[in-house]
């Protein structure tokens, strides 16, 4: 009987597609507030940022950062019911594992802070790529007009 509950947990999960759902309210809301801008805001903003943020980064930020957040809320789910158990069987143990609750959440709090610091310059680099290929292909028939 667990394996069947279990297995249709899995189920449900697949269908409800959170990834998927996500990743597509975020890809509708970047370009409708990039419809929404001012006609000067959307002459400085390039469409090669607004392409790699729906192309891209909707699709990481969801991955990346939505699921992952559900699952770190899930694992510290588990680590409460740990947490209970151990409180009632051996009191004492509480602190050594409020300890490594402490430090897990440093480390992750660290580790958080290097993702997020390199995955700006990927992205700040993907985009410099992205405007070196736009301005080559738009500025390419007037290099090949003047050639001849």
């Amino acid at each position: 009987v667990p394996l069947l509950v279990l297995h249709i947990a899995d189920v449900v999960k697949v269908k409800l597609d959170l990834a998927g759902r996500s990743r597509e309210l975020l890809q509708t809301s970047l370009f409708r507030k990039y419809l929404n801008y001012s006609n000067l805001a959307q002459r400085n903003t390039p469409a090669v940022a607004i392409s790699v943020g729906v192309i891209t980064e909707s699709a990481e930020l969801a991955e990346m950062g939505f699921m992952r957040a559900l699952a770190m809320i899930r694992v510290f789910i588990k680590m409460m019911i740990v947490a209970n158990f151990v409180h009632l069987e051996q009191p004492s143990a509480v602190l050594p594992m409020l300890g490594l609750a402490l430090v897990t959440l440093l480390w992750v709090a660290v580790w958080l802070r290097y993702l997020i610091a390199h995955a700006v310059e990927i992205v700040e680099e993907e985009k410099a790529v992205m405007e070196v290929v736009q301005n080559t292909a738009d500025c390419y028939r007037l290099g090949q007009d003047y050639g001849r």
